[in-house]
């Protein structure tokens, strides 16, 4: 790998080793002052890489445009920002009197490190410009102060209190717990001056969440150049082909620029890549990621929208995401389908009898499939509170098309007919989604039975509807007999078996979605594990679950019905038997020694639809149940 060139030293007594001199000349700062730990040569000198070349060019445009600079900065791993955020913030308040840098990390360890950087400064600096270390304060482990009244405090999320800062650099924002709150807190602490400087950096960790969307946006403010008439953030990405660390030497090289692969091409092609960029990133894949391609394409992105679909724990795998958005907009008489996506609404006709769908300029309603004679049709629901701060109570009909016979073979389609959007009362909600199954043929209404879903359910069956999903309830049910109840419960064994057929559903290629709200809302739908405390055990339980400021109603308004027709329909969730749950724990036991915690979840929801977690935790709850039983029956005698 080529080394970074090392600038000449100057003499110890130069003039210019002055704090004056420095403060115009920040470059110069860098090179003969500060040195930083590299990975291979120990102690050197700081010489800017392209990464942190990139930001000074960046924060030089924005203060010639007599801006605050703001940047959102993406990155790969290992490129070079956090030593940036933490020069620039080391060399403010050094060489200007009264200036504070307050730095935010993720977690308490990055914390530590981001403090270590500042002091491996201070101690390396020349001794013509070191401080005495008796008018040096050093307030706390996570705080600098020079005697010049400037500044340098790093604190953990959560740990930072309100203060005025010049610099203000928030470390792998996208791993944050509170980032709203954190912004609220932390951006008026900021004066709106050139002078000041502010960044946010992270590797991607999915879509969805409070980094995503800021700098999703900053992308859209850039490219129509609003962020030069308004203060506002800058985006920044950096791909892993722009270091200059990541590539082989010549003599490094296996194979032949003949022998790359198409991929490998069109990466050459697209980006100007070298052969032994490719050679790097053959190696990196094969030794650090053992093969697994996008692993790499994670940690190292190619592009900002890779770096995004490929980060996190999606539930909808990107690649076939990227398949079902290429089929999402609508197409007008294509295969005798009629699609009307225009905004419209359903109401009921009193003089004809009947629901009817009238064009509505401000409808909540959109048809992308109208009713057909001989197919059969399932209506999601899911109930909420309907104010308007309750989550959306959405209304989604799946259009069942075809033969289906799973034990012959046979498998049709299940297409998005129909998608309503908005916040109604569980009542009301009831009444349009009857109205909904009444226009397409008596459709089954699924929908959750928890909470609202009691009186959504009970004002169906109270008008009469025909066609309500009724699951059976088990001998482990509070009513001890079997019966029968509308609606699914909501549990994490059902969300988790919903979501399974879902998935199946998607990566067969069983069906189209039209909407473009339902696949945004796909995209933010996130693996999440958690402790739960349960009955005095604390288990780390698998949630599926979306980013604070998002909403995946929609998700649960098609998974419902598409679970209870590709599923058991008679009763998806009627509980296993003992002895078969206690042979699938044996075996995501074994799995998860063999092969993965990932692995093992894989078995335990392909046997039972419950993650390794909870099927442990469904086992030890049974098992303290029958103890209990057995201890009270033994009183009683």
């Amino acid at each position: 790998m080529p080394d970074r060139p090392t600038p000449e030293p100057w003499a110890e007594d130069d003039a210019r080793f002055s704090r004056e001199y420095f403060a115009n000349n920040r470059a110069d700062f860098r090179a003969q002052c500060l040195k930083i730990r590299t990975k291979i040569h120990g102690i050197r000198p700081m010489y800017d890489n392209y990464t942190q070349r990139l930001i000074d060019r960046v924060i030089r445009q924005e203060r010639e445009g007599g801006r605050r600079p703001q940047i959102c900065c993406l990155k790969s791993r290992q490129v070079g920002i956090s030593t940036k955020e933490q020069a620039l913030s080391f060399e403010d308040a050094f060489l200007v009197p009264h200036r504070q840098a307050f730095i935010i990390t993720d977690n308490i360890e990055h914390s530590k490190l981001m403090i270590s950087m500042n002091r491996r400064f201070l101690r390396y600096l020349p001794k013509q410009l070191k401080p005495d270390p008796k008018d040096m304060r050093l307030e706390n482990v996570h705080g600098l102060e020079f005697p010049w009244d400037s500044r340098i405090q790093v604190e953990p999320e959560g740990d930072a209190h309100s203060m005025t800062a010049n610099i203000l650099i928030l470390d792998e924002f996208g791993y944050y717990r509170r980032p709203d709150d954190t912004l609220k807190e932390a951006l008026p602490s900021v004066p709106k001056d050139p002078s000041s400087l502010i960044i946010m950096s992270s590797t991607a960790n999915g879509q969805g969440n409070e980094f995503y969307d800021t700098f999703t946006e900053a992308v859209e403010r850039f490219e129509r150049g609003v962020h030069k008439r308004e203060q506002g953030w800058r985006p920044v990405f950096i791909p892993w082909w722009r270091h200059e660390e990541y590539r082989v030497s010549q003599k490094e090289i296996w194979f032949t620029p003949d022998q790359t692969t198409v991929k490998e091409e069109n990466l050459m092609d697209r980006f100007k890549i070298s052969i032994f960029q490719i050679a790097w990133r053959r190696a990196c894949i094969a030794d650090i990621f053992k093969g697994d391609e996008d692993e790499f394409e994670t940690r190292y992105p190619t592009t900002w929208q890779d770096a995004f679909k490929r980060s996190g724990r999606p539930v909808f795998p990107p690649e076939q995401m990227d398949r079902m958005l290429d089929l999402a907009p609508p197409r007008k008489n294509e295969d005798s389908v009629w699609v009307l996506s225009s905004p419209c609404e359903i109401e009921w006709d009193e003089a004809q009898k009947k629901p009817v769908i009238r064009d509505q300029s401000d409808g909540r309603l959109r048809v992308f499939r109208d009713f057909k004679p001989r197919h059969e049709y399932f209506i999601g629901a899911d109930p909420s509170e309907g104010d308007r701060r309750s989550d959306p109570s959405p209304i989604e009909v799946l259009d069942v098309v075809g033969e289906w016979d799973l034990k012959a073979g046979k498998r049709g389609s299940i297409d998005q007919a129909a998608e309503w959007w908005g916040r109604e009362p569980p009542d009301v909600l009831a009444k349009i989604s009857a109205w909904l199954g009444i226009h397409y043929g008596d459709g089954k209404i699924v929908g959750e039975a928890n909470n609202h879903g009691i009186l959504f359910f009970a004002t169906l069956e109270a008008m009469g509807y025909p066609n309500i999903y009724f699951r059976q309830t088990h001998e482990e049910d509070v009513s001890g007999k079997v019966t029968m109840k509308p609606g699914i419960m909501s549990t994490n064994k059902a969300k988790h078996a919903a979501i399974g057929v879902f998935r199946r559903w998607l990566r067969e290629e069983r069906g189209t979605i039209h909407s473009p709200m339902l696949l945004g809302e796909m995209g933010t739908t996130v693996y999440h594990r958690r402790q739960q405390t349960d009955l005095g055990n604390a288990d780390l339980v698998t949630k599926i679950t979306k980013p604070s400021n998002k909403t995946i109603d929609l998700v649960w308004s098609f998974a419902w019905p598409l679970f209870v027709f590709q599923g058991d329909a008679a009763a998806p969730l009627l509980p296993l038997e003992e002895k078969v749950l206690v042979s699938a724990a044996a075996q995501v036991l074994l799995a998860r020694e063999r092969q993965s915690p990932e692995e093992a979840d894989q078995v335990a929801l392909d046997l039972t639809a419950m993650t390794g977690d909870d099927l442990t935790h469904y086992l030890e709850v049974r098992s303290q149940r029958r103890k209990r039983s057995e201890a009270n029956q033994g009183w009683a005698r």
